[in-house]
């Protein structure tokens, strides 16, 4: 397998990492020109389509031989070879792109235009790439099962590691210039840091080209050839340079690859050859002074058996360089010689895969024929896909074994490297490959494409930048603010019982599991959150860096969520006001970095409200059916969403009963909906308990935290303390029973909670002072500093703490406010007021925690969106009055004696009572 420096692989297998890929674009049509009248060639070509497709299944065969050891056998000459893909796609890269500056420069005519082009290849490339940056990097394989050991601490000192700084590279496309981060998990992204570089080229080029005195044709058409010869040349001379200067040819063992072989200069031959290809195609399509070489080639290359023979050249190179010229197989580094045989005949490959897809289209025949297949078409489409995904998904088929300890990374045959079968690693790598690539392009790929020619608008666009704002922002707080690594708790019990899930192990308690290797059936916690980490682990992301991650995408979708129900209240400016006062919000993003649901909960309300306002602009069975999913899913996140039952669904249908006259149905839609995605849940917890447990244990059990001496009097009055229930627990073993009470953990959460309620009604003369605790604690309308204290128990930082608390002080009356302004202008905000009863409720039935709040939390950011954009438009206003007044002035007439604005438009538009005056004649 090929790699920027050399061909093959590294004898080492933990440290081999293959490094030869290419960009593929996105149409093999070049841009339009102002004469493409003057083409006599239809603008897609398929033939060129298919070959992208060739291209790209050789460098999959070449990624598997080298983890399959193919390259050792018999026809590990060709295996090893079939890295020439890569220089495929630059000369195709050369081709495509650079036609249409070829096309302008000759003919004198405007160049295409640098913002267009240059955001065509931006949308073309970025969108995928990012995508599979993240996936690269932040759902890395990671080492070893969840299985259970006598070493497990429940105490952890770890803290997440996040490769910031290396991401941040792969993300610009400039990793390729340290050495330390060519390869990375991403190492096939060193060929679209190439490519990326050629396209910023091709328009600096172009520019330099047409700043010369115009001459004729002729004189224009031999400075194209005059550039392309200097590129070549210029990629002999640089290559030159690295192989006598560079330690890797001087016998330096240390050194065993260079940086600079990733460099553009390094692969501007291939490049020109390609768009010398495209000179020769204008000249030909315009009967320019240089037409007579494209003609000469459409005539050969349509002749019958051309094509056949055009690629029986390439094979011949593709064997010469296999098997005759000496070039290793499995080192990363050749000799200084075969340097640059392997790239000539690479080049020779290239030329010769490429020829038939570009000249003499017309002449048909077996190997256009097969380029243009329905089959090739496809896979051409998706090449791109394919390219980005390869890697990773081999990686998940076999891994190397570990530094630490020997522990090999999880994948379907860990630790074996080198030491799997050749046809069933490619048969999975091809078919998880393209399936891959399917999602990114119908998803990904074309929805961006879509933007190529017309513009995202504001809202879009302020929303993609706000949304990656906030991820990049979620992630670089996975490694500092919350970087510490939770030991216990609710936290580490999503995280344990993911990979729990991975393992097959089951919906178990993790602590049990890890310390006994007992399988207890648990109903703890509802089960969404952790379901929502389990993909990350079935693929070997299993770190805690991975989870936060999946967190961190549940809290970029409630951004966006928050975003479109400001939009729906107050305009455009106000979602993108609140999506960014989201984005920014402590008490929200704080809760991705330390591994508790609220956001995932959060996004299933916000999902639940925007359902809710879409019904009731326009009521419907499937809009119903979207409002009880978003309610399920957000019962299954937290059970205290059972409460958006009765204070959301069973209102939102009963305030259009004047106008649905089944309105009972709705709501029942609604509520059934809810509950049949729940019922899955339950039916297991019915048959695992001895005791009926709809949701979650942990409802019943925490009615003792909270009703306790430590939650009724003194610092922790209003919220929750587990030293009561381990007091109680040392009293139970001092009377000689067991620590806890009998039975499973439904009917130890039973009892629990049993408890509890006597102590609450034991004490109720405290209910008073206890209730207005809790809710003063979840508002923090008291309790503060207290507040900030306890929350450093769920793993929050305290200093984030603090910071959390004064920016909810600061957008609490400006939220209200905002709620105020969006009811005087007729929108129904009562669906976001039952969001604070909604908290208070659960405040008053467990205990204050601001947790608890975080739907609260959104109604108050949606409202201090709308603030924020009624105060703008007030000044808006007052500015354009001002304006008025002063052009008032100078007129010499009071500004109240001016017509209204309107008045011209509505004279214009529609008949009017108002007289109109006629214009004075000529």
């Amino acid at each position: 397998m090929g790699s920027p420096t050399v061909i093959g692989h590294d004898d080492r297998p933990a440290l081999w990492r293959p490094l030869s890929w290419v960009p593929m674009q996105a149409t093999s049509a070049p841009a339009p020109s102002p004469t493409a009248a003057r083409v006599t060639h239809p603008p897609r070509n398929a033939e060129v389509e298919g070959a992208r497709a060739v291209a790209a299944l050789a460098v999959v065969v070449a990624a598997v031989s080298v983890n399959a050891m193919a390259n050792r056998g018999p026809f590990g000459g060709l295996l090893a070879r079939l890295d020439v893909g890569v220089p495929v796609f630059f000369v195709l890269s050369g081709y495509l792109l650079y036609r249409p500056f070829a096309a302008a420069l000759l003919r004198g005519e405007p160049r295409p235009r640098n913002r267009r082009y240059l955001r065509h290849r931006l949308l073309r490339i970025v969108p995928a790439y990012w995508v599979v940056v993240v996936a690269s990097f932040l759902f890395a394989s990671s080492a070893g099962l969840v299985l259970p050991t006598d070493a497990f601490n429940p105490v952890s000192t770890s803290a997440t590691s996040v490769p910031l700084w290396t991401m941040v590279r792969f993300t610009t496309f400039t990793q390729i210039y340290w050495k330390d981060s060519l390869a990375g998990p991403f190492p096939q992204a060193w060929t679209l840091a190439v490519g990326m570089s050629f396209y910023l080229l091709l328009p600096a080029l172009a520019w330099v080209l047409a700043r010369r005195a115009p001459g004729d044709r002729a004189a224009r058409l031999r400075r194209q050839w005059m550039v392309l010869a200097a590129m070549v040349v210029g990629a002999q001379l640089f290559r030159l340079g690295i192989v006598m200067i560079d330690p890797v040819y001087q016998g330096d063992i240390g050194a065993r690859y260079t940086q600079l072989k990733a460099w553009l200069p390094n692969h501007l031959d291939l490049f020109a050859l390609g768009m010398g290809l495209a000179v020769i195609a204008v000249e030909r399509d315009d009967s320019g002074p240089g037409a007579a070489l494209g003609e000469r080639l459409d005539r050969v290359m349509a002749r019958p058996g051309a094509a056949a023979a055009s690629v029986l050249v390439s094979l011949g190179a593709l064997v010469l360089a296999g098997y005759g010229l000496g070039l290793s197989r499995t080192d990363l580094s050749y000799d200084r010689m075969g340097e640059f045989t392997r790239q000539w005949s690479y080049a020779v490959v290239a030329l010769g895969l490429v020829l038939p897809a570009t000249f003499g289209r017309s002449g048909g025949g077996l190997v256009r024929g097969f380029l243009s297949s329905r089959q090739m078409q496809y896979l051409g489409r998706i090449s791109y896909g394919i390219y980005l995904w390869q890697i990773i998904v081999i990686g998940r088929w076999v891994s190397a074994p570990s530094f630490t300890g020997g522990v090999p990374e999880a994948a379907r045959h860990p630790g074996r490297q080198f030491n799997v079968a050749f046809w069933s690693t490619l048969g999975w790598t091809l078919g998880v490959t393209i399936a891959l690539a399917t999602v990114t392009w119908y998803l990904v790929e074309r929805p961006w494409l879509r933007f190529r020619d017309r513009r995202l608008g504001r809202f879009t666009g302020g929303m993609w930048a706000i949304a990656l704002a906030s991820f990049a922002a979620r992630v670089w707080s996975s490694g500092t603010a919350t970087a510490r690594n939770p030991g216990n708790g609710d936290p580490f019990f999503y995280h344990a019982q993911a990979n729990m899930l991975a393992d097959g192990v089951g919906f178990g308690e993790p602590l049990q599991w890890l310390t006994q290797g007992r399988f207890v059936p648990t109903a703890i916690h509802p089960p969404l959150f952790t379901l929502w980490l389990t993909p990350s682990s079935l693929l070997g992301a299993r770190s805690f860096l991975s989870h936060k991650t999946m967190a961190a995408i549940a809290g970029v979708g409630l951004v966006v969520v928050a975003g479109l129900l400001a939009k729906r209240l107050g305009g455009a400016r106000a979602g993108l006001v609140t999506a960014a006062l989201v984005a920014l919000y402590p008490d929200l993003w704080i809760i991705d970095g330390i591994l508790w649901p609220e956001g995932l909960y959060t996004l299933a309300v916000g999902a639940a409200l925007l359902a809710a306002y879409a019904w009731l602009d326009v009521p419907s069975a499937r809009r119903a059916v979207l409002v009880g999913a978003a309610v399920g899913a957000a019962v299954l996140t937290r059970g205290e969403a059972l409460l958006l039952l009765p204070l959301l669904c069973l209102p939102l249908a009963w305030s259009r009963r004047d106008q649905v006259t089944s309105w009972v149905g709705q709501a029942a839609v609604m509520g059934g909906v809810a509950l049949l995605l729940l019922a899955p849940w339950t039916v297991r917890n019915l048959l695992s308990f001895e005791r009926p447990v709809p949701v979650s244990t942990n409802s019943e059990e925490v009615l003792y935290y909270a009703n306790c001496p430590d939650a009724y009097a003194g610092p922790q009055i209003g919220y929750w303390s587990f030293n009561c229930q381990q007091r109680a627990r040392e009293e139970r073993v001092a009377a000689g029973l067991p620590a806890d009470p009998p039975g499973d953990e439904s009917e130890r959460a039973a009892a629990w909670g049993r408890l509890g309620r006597e102590y609450a009604l034991d004490h109720k003369s405290r209910w008073v002072p206890v209730v207005a605790a809790r809710v003063s604690r979840v508002w923090d309308l008291a309790y503060g500093e207290s507040t900030v204290q306890l929350m450093t128990i769920e793993g929050r930082p305290r200093e984030w703490n603090q910071r959390g608390l004064w920016v909810y002080r600061l957008v609490l009356l400006p939220g209200l406010a905002g709620l105020v302004v969006a009811r005087r202008r007729g929108q129904r905000v009562w669906p976001l007021g039952m969001m604070f009863v909604m908290v208070t409720v659960t405040a008053v039935y467990a205990y204050g925690a601001i947790r608890f709040r975080t739907a609260g939390d959104l109604a108050l950011l949606v409202g201090a969106g709308v603030a924020v954009d009624g105060a703008l438009t007030g000044l808006t206003r007052r500015h354009a009055a001002g304006t008025s007044a002063a052009v008032g002035a100078q007129d010499g007439r009071d500004p109240v004696d001016r017509p209204p604005a309107t008045t011209v438009g509505a004279h214009a538009g529609a008949p009017s009572s108002a007289p109109v005056l006629a214009p004075e004649a000529p």
